[in-house]
């Protein structure tokens, strides 16, 4: 059992192999643990000692295999019919070398397998000032969650409000007809101002390509059931599995066959009920914004006016997660998160 939790730690944590074997070595000088614990730490982790890769020109290949994976993912769900998700996008390795990753990553559509516990958001929010080196997951961030706080001021904010919206209402996953007709017609809206403010020469491809959003949420459901965030996210896990830039392919390999709005301040078990509590403080709150819309439409809010600490009845279900950013004079900013891959 020791030596299960052990090899857990190692794997879990993504702990440099030279640093578990000189682990290893002290370990092993005690004479009660010399025959439990291996000496080197492929052993304890089962790697393997070669690894079955291809060489297709100009590259290499490693199959990490299909049917294993979804048999596992689907014995946990009853589902009938499977749709999957393709995603091949390349990943760089390092910024002095021009050698790449192209993972082929699937998904099964209405399953969320891969969960990040404690995190929100895959990163920090940067300054603007650094908005050329952002990632597809940080100008979600921003159109989605911190946008509306950011921009407020300046003369394009209304222009920005109605694509925050609309793209916020056809993401929702509990959603009217009625609001994703209301979504068309923002989209619509912003696609002939944005011609306006910015000129017919920067309505590009993607901006076009607002206007057939609604027909493909119609189609395939909320934005996120069919968006690509979630293998972008799931990227950087591939690359932090890589501890040299030499035979890479070989180290993945080694890696997966080694993997087999309350403000909440406690949670506790209330004795003369026999029942779980949380206990924390409720906001008095309003609209963020009134144009487009009013704010509270699309699980924004502007809260304010903290009660005192008190208890609910905990019955094992969270409606929504929410985002508390600290606004002007004692405020704060509450915003739902629409939480399918955050």
């Amino acid at each position: 059992m020791i030596l299960l939790h052990f090899a857990r730690w190692c794997k879990t944590l993504n702990v440099p192999t030279t640093h578990v074997n000189v682990l290893l070595k002290d370990i092993r000088k005690h004479k009660c643990f010399k025959s439990v614990f291996p000496s080197d730490v492929r052993t304890l982790l089962g790697t393997p000692r070669s690894s079955p890769f291809k060489i297709i020109p100009p590259g290499e290949y490693y199959h990490q295999g299909l049917v294993n994976e979804l048999v596992r993912v689907l014995s946990k769900y009853d589902i009938q019919n499977v749709d999957l998700t393709l995603n091949i996008d390349g990943l760089p390795l390092s910024k002095s070398s021009g050698k790449q990753l192209w993972p082929i990553l699937i998904s099964v559509a209405g399953v969320q397998d891969v969960m990040y516990i404690g995190l929100e958001f895959p990163r920090k929010p940067r300054s603007l000032q650094d908005l050329k080196y952002y990632k597809a997951t940080e100008f979600r961030q921003l159109l989605l969650y911190t946008g509306p706080i950011t921009f407020q001021g300046l003369d394009i904010y209304l222009n920005f409000l109605i694509l925050h919206v609309s793209i916020r209402i056809l993401c929702m996953e509990d959603t009217s007809e009625e609001m994703i007709n209301y979504a068309d017609k923002l989209l619509q809206n912003f696609n002939e101002t944005f011609t306006i403010l910015y000129g017919e020469e920067n309505v590009s491809f993607n901006v076009h390509a607002f206007l057939h959003l609604v027909n493909d949420v119609l189609k395939h459901g909320p934005l996120d059931s069919f968006s690509v965030f979630r293998f972008e996210n799931f990227l950087q896990k591939i690359k932090n599995l890589i501890r040299r830039p030499q035979d890479t392919l070989s180290q993945l390999h080694r890696r997966y066959t080694e993997r087999n709005i309350i403000l909440l301040k406690n949670v506790a078990f209330d004795r003369t009920t026999y029942s779980v509590v949380l206990i924390g403080q409720y906001f008095t709150v309003e609209d963020f914004y009134i144009l487009p819309c009013k704010s509270q439409l699309v699980g924004i809010y502007l809260a304010s006016k903290l009660s005192d600490l008190r208890q609910w009845p905990f019955n094992g279900t969270i409606k929504k997660k929410c985002l508390r950013i600290p606004w002007k004079k004692n405020k704060n900013v509450i915003i739902s998160l629409l939480y399918s891959h955050e």
